[in-house]
């Protein structure tokens, strides 16, 4: 068991059940699941630290979304900041979210 699928096990069964884990053991979620495992995530503790939008109609697409960028000071309050700021990147309208199906999340 990978680290990824170490940390999938301390989440809901339901949000965990519904990832996908890639051949290089990159974990992800189909855009509509994206949201409640960024939530999930920090619950558990996990610091969201980035997303990328990907597309598998025709090869691969990838279109990194955000990163987030880890500063000293209490844990919890970044967790909770990492979140926000992963939350925030799925509102966003400039996207077209019927073509990038897929977000992967790192988290730390």
């Amino acid at each position: 068991m990978n680290k990824n699928q170490a940390d999938l096990a301390k989440l809901p069964k339901h949000i965990a059940t519904k990832a996908r884990i890639t051949t290089s053991g990159e974990v992800e979620w189909q855009f509509g699941d994206a949201p409640a495992a960024i939530k999930a995530l920090a619950k558990a503790g996990f610091i969201i630290l980035g997303l990328e939008a990907r597309s598998y109609e025709d090869g691969t697409f990838e279109v990194p979304l955000s990163s987030f960028k880890l500063k000293n000071g209490d844990y919890q309050a970044r967790v909770l900041a990492a979140k926000q700021a992963a939350l925030n990147t799925l509102d966003r309208e400039d996207l077209s979210w019927d073509k990038l199906d897929w977000i992967l999340i790192t988290w730390q």
